[in-house]
């Protein structure tokens, strides 16, 4: 809002966007896309929280950075825009996918554990603003999700070192 504000008042140039669901190699191993594939590989167990039948809209790193571009090259100033794809998925066909891919049993994988609070079971962005500017998601679900797990495997030793925990910034 404080950015917003000298945009306005000041002319400062901003311009916002805004995602969620990101996913892609070299990610946060607490993210759940690295997290699965560890899980996976490693053989250690994933909490799956309430069933895994909340459902979020993942896009891939390389999308959002081709949004941020367009945004730079042709958004306007004091503007946001939303990134997001049209293809929406449960959690737990996600790790699902993941464990397929990893060569390991999903029933083998996860744990069952109380839904965390608060909790929304689904996440929408309206991504119209940036899509009228030519911009649209092109990494599918499927390719992505073969490059970030390719990209567990070929790190796994290093990545083996790491906590799956997430941590909130200070």
């Amino acid at each position: 809002n404080h950015l917003r504000l000298l945009n306005h008042q000041n002319g400062f140039p901003l311009r916002i966007t805004r995602t969620v669901n990101v996913y892609g190699p070299e990610q946060p191993t607490y993210r759940i896309v690295p997290k699965a594939s560890l899980c996976a590989l490693l053989g250690r167990k994933l909490p799956r929280h309430g069933g895994g039948t909340s459902r979020r809209a993942f896009i891939h790193v390389d999308d959002v950075a081709r949004g941020i571009l367009t945004v730079l090259e042709r958004g306007e100033d004091g503007e946001a825009y939303h990134m997001a794809t049209l293809h929406e998925t449960a959690i737990a066909e996600l790790v699902a996918e993941v464990c397929r891919r990893c060569g390991a049993r999903f029933e083998d994988v996860v744990e069952e554990v109380p839904e965390r609070p608060g909790k929304d079971p689904v996440y929408v962005l309206r991504d119209s603003k940036i899509r009228r500017m030519g911009w649209n998601a092109t990494v599918g679900l499927s390719k992505g999700l073969d490059e970030t797990v390719g990209w567990a495997r070929k790190n796994l030793e290093v990545l083996a070192m790491c906590s799956t925990e997430y941590r909130h910034a200070a």
